[in-house]
């Protein structure tokens, strides 16, 4: 079966070689070309920048500007489709030079053939897909990012920042009782003692939601432990299993806060959203592969329908964000009154 037409847009400025490019592109049979021929390097550049073809063949020797000039300027205009440079036989130097320029690759005329212009053109169009897929998953992850920024600021203002407001208070009161010689009524010393303390265990909390309290010095493993501790004192009803089949020295140290932000995101998940009475977690290690797994008996939804709503509010953005980011593959089954299993693993050496 073909795949779909793909659309090339030739920069050249001389007929003859036109010709024998389009005749080699005729001969490809695993996709059927759209060719777009331009001869001038400075009318080819508006049309690079509109970003309508899926891949830029580009000829080094061209009438009034060189083909690194329109690599170049094509870039900064905001060119994102793969670029390959036409370069004239034993034009060396020209190749290395195309590549820094911001091309792709190079094909030296007189030396190609139909299955290297189909080979060079696909692995363009790989490399630009892989790319692109960098960029969004960078772009995605300097969201939740600062999404999670957002978040802890609000709860500094709100809770550090309100709690210090009363000490405050509470203090100026009591200086100006002891003043003027009288007896305060209302918030005394011990009152905001009591707010101290209160504020420093809310300090540990935001603390340990940036940095995972027991994680560098302990290790993951431990980490996991109290993580599930915590959310069993807050949820008395819910129970809370946890296998793990791995060693602490087989985890990666990169990889730990990442297994960490997605066991608590999924968590959190599953207790704001599916009124779970049991979930099993499990991270396990065989051979060079890790596996985290959460599983619940809730009430489950249809992961389909939330991908389509746009939806996220249930964290599976971002928890696909960090297992991908970092390598991995994550997964989400789950089913109306069915409950929910996430699965993230990793493949590590």
């Amino acid at each position: 079966m073909q795949e779909s037409t793909v659309r090339i847009l030739l920069v050249e400025d001389d007929e003859d070689d036109y010709i024998i490019f389009k005749d080699l592109l005729s001969k490809i049979q695993v996709w059927p070309p759209e060719l777009t021929w331009i001869q001038d390097g400075e009318a080819a550049l508006d049309e690079m920048a509109q970003n309508r073809h899926d891949v830029c063949v580009v000829d080094y020797r061209l009438a009034g500007m060189s083909g690194l000039d329109v690599v170049e300027v094509a870039k900064e205009r905001g060119c994102r489709r793969p670029i390959i440079v036409l370069t004239g036989f034993g034009d060396y130097e020209i190749d290395v030079e195309a590549m820094k320029a911001g091309a792709v690759d190079y094909l030296a005329k007189g030396q190609i053939d139909a299955v290297s212009v189909e080979r060079s053109i696909r692995y363009a169009m790989e490399r630009a897909r892989a790319a692109e897929t960098v960029r969004m998953l960078a772009a995605q992850l300097v969201s939740s990012q600062e999404e999670e920024r957002k978040v802890i600021a609000q709860e500094l203002h709100d809770s550090i920042g309100g709690r210090l407001a009363a000490i405050k208070y509470g203090v100026e009161k009591a200086m100006s009782a002891g003043r003027e010689g009288r007896k305060e009524s209302g918030m005394g010393l011990e009152d905001v003692l009591s707010m101290i303390l209160g504020t420093i265990e809310e300090a540990r909390r935001i603390t340990a939601r940036l940095r995972p309290v027991g994680l560098d010095d302990l290790g993951l493993i431990p980490a996991v432990y109290a993580l599930c501790r915590e959310y069993q004192k807050l949820y008395t009803d819910l129970r809370i299993e946890v296998r793990m089949d791995i060693k602490e020295e087989q985890i990666p140290e990169p990889l730990k806060i990442v297994i960490h932000r997605v066991l608590q995101e999924a968590l959190t998940n599953a207790l704001k959203h599916s009124g779970a009475e049991n979930i099993r977690i499990g991270l396990k290690g065989e051979g060079d592969r890790i596996t985290l797994s959460v599983e619940d008996n809730g009430r489950g939804f249809d992961p389909g329908a939330v991908a389509q709503s746009g939806a996220k509010g249930m964290g599976l953005e971002s928890m696909k964000e960090r297992t991908e980011f970092s390598g991995g593959w994550f997964s989400v089954l789950s089913d109306n009154d069915a409950g929910t299993h996430v699965r993230a693993s990793w493949d590590v050496m």
